[in-house]
C-alpha cells in the first residue's frame, strides 16, 4: 500500500521534536551548520575586543544548543542578559528578535499568545535598524516580525500595514542576497528565509481587487510560486512553503502537473526529520494539508 493511501495520523502520527530522534544525516547537517555559523559570527564580531567577542559568540552557541535541546525559553533568558550587557549591538538585537519569533511560532495557531512575543521582536529590530540601517539581518528580522504579527492579529485588523510589510519584505529579500547569514542546516540562509517569507506573503494576502484598493497590494499565487520554486526542499519548513505555493498556483492555473508536484512534496515533507522544535508546528501544518 502506498503512503498516499494512508492518512497523516497513520503514516507520521503526532511527532514531537527530540534531538536523539534526528537521523545521522540530520545530525551531520546540524554540526556543519554550527561550524559555518561560528565562522560567520567571528566576522560579525570583528569590531569587538577578543574577550567580549569570545563571550558573545559563546552565548550564541549556547543558545543554538539550547534550541536543539528544545529549550528556547532558556535561550531567550541568555539573549536578554546579553542584550543588557552589550546594548545596541545589532547582531544581538536581531538574534533576540529571531528567538522571540521562534518561541511565538512554536505556539502554533495560538495567536493571542504569539502577539506579545512578536511585539518584543518588533521593538528589538526597530532599534536594530535605528543604529544599523544597512544591516541586512536587521531588515529581515524586522520584516519577519512585522509580517508574523500581522498574521497573528488577523490580516484585516492590520490592513493598513499590508503595503508597508510588502515593501519591508522585498527590501529584506534584496539586501540579504549579497551576504546571506547562515540560519539553519542544509545551507538555509537569510536569503532563503526572505524568499520564503515573500512566497507566503503573496499566497496569503487575499486576491481581490478591493483589497488592492484598501491595502495597496493583493495576493498573487503566480508571484508566490515564482519565489517558492527557487527554494531548497531539504527540510520541513521550506518544503511546506514550496508545497503550498505549488498547490495554490496549480489550482489557479489548472496545472495538474504542478498540483501533482505539490502532492509529492507534501508526502516527502511528512517523512522528513524534525530538525528543531521550530519544525513541530510546520510539521503539523503539513500534516493537515496532507489529509486535506
Amino acid at each position: 500500500i502506498g503512503v498516499q493511501d494512508l492518512s497523516f495520523a497513520e503514516t507520521a502520527g503526532s511527532r514531537t521534536y527530540a534531538y536523539e530522534k534526528v537521523s545521522q544525516k540530520g545530525k551531520d547537517a546540524i554540526a556543519t551548520f554550527k561550524a559555518v555559523y561560528r565562522k560567520r559570527l567571528d566576522t560579525e564580531m570583528a569590531h569587538r575586543d577578543e574577550a567580549s567577542r569570545k563571550e558573545i559568540i559563546e552565548v550564541f552557541e549556547k543558545c543554538i544548543n539550547l534550541g536543539y535541546d528544545a529549550d528556547l525559553k532558556s535561550a531567550n533568558k541568555l539573549l536578554v542578559a546579553l542584550d543588557k550587557k552589550y546594548p545596541d549591538e545589532p547582531v544581538i538585537l536581531w538574534h533576540l528578535a529571531v528567538n522571540y519569533f521562534m518561541v511565538a511560532r512554536r505556539l502554533g495557531e495560538d495567536f493571542p499568545a504569539q502577539r506579545p512575543l512578536l511585539e518584543q521582536g518588533i521593538l528589538k529590530t526597530a532599534r536594530c535598524l535605528e543604529i544599523a540601517p544597512d544591516n541586512p539581518d536587521c531588515h529581515l528580522s524586522y520584516a519577519a516580525s512585522r509580517g508574523a504579527s500581522a498574521i497573528a492579529h488577523g490580516i484585516f485588523s492590520t490592513i493598513s500595514q499590508i503595503s508597508e510589510i510588502e515593501k519591508l519584505m522585498l527590501h529584506a529579500h534584496k539586501v540579504t542576497k549579497a551576504k546571506p547569514f547562515p540560519m539553519a542546516p542544509f545551507g538555509i540562509s537569510s536569503f532563503n528565509v526572505a524568499t520564503g517569507a515573500l512566497a507566503e506573503f503573496y499566497r496569503l494576502v487575499p486576491d481581490w481587487w478591493i483589497f488592492k484598493v484598501l491595502a495597496g497590494v493583493r495576493g498573487d499565487k503566480a508571484k508566490a510560486w515564482s519565489y517558492a520554486k527557487t527554494m531548497p526542499v531539504k527540510e520541513i519548513g521550506s518544503t511546506n512553503i514550496v508545497a503550498r505555493a505549488a498547490l495554490c498556483e496549480g489550482a489557479r492555473s489548472e496545472d495538474q502537473k504542478l498540483i501533482d508536484k505539490s502532492m509529492g512534496l507534501i508526502v516527502q515533507g511528512i517523512e522528513m526529520d524534525l530538525m528543531h522544535p521550530f519544525d513541530e508546528p510546520e510539521f503539523n501544518r503539513l500534516g493537515r494539508l496532507y489529509d486535506a
